[in-house]
């Protein structure tokens, strides 16, 4: 669950353009807790408070191309919606998978 929640908010991260941080060791992690615990201005941590690892997922931001194939009035729809929110094909379709929703398929 953590590394799942830890993905997702880097997948969040990298389409905001926001640069990912080098993962952290163990100290490195209690003492950016300890400075963001700090500067809340709520005290010290908590006796018994823990960190736990978690792994970081590895993330290829390389662009990568691939051939998909469309009916043409599919491929004509995709390219009038994007066209009218700004977005280039490829843009819509990334965005479209995010937007996706799984459970509808069980319907």
């Amino acid at each position: 669950m953590a590394i799942d929640a830890l993905a997702g908010h880097l997948e969040a991260m990298a389409d905001d353009g926001d640069a990912i941080p080098a993962p952290s060791g163990y100290d490195a992690a209690w003492a950016a807790l300890r400075r963001e615990v700090a500067g809340y201005g709520l005290g010290p941590l908590p006796d018994g408070t823990m960190v736990h690892p978690v792994p970081a997922p590895a993330l290829d931001m390389r662009t990568k191309q691939v051939a998909v194939s469309f009916k043409k009035y599919a491929l004509d729809m995709i390219d009038r919606k994007a066209e009218a929110v700004g977005m280039t094909r490829s843009g819509f379709l990334h965005k479209a998978a995010e937007a996706f929703q799984v459970e509808r398929l069980a319907r």
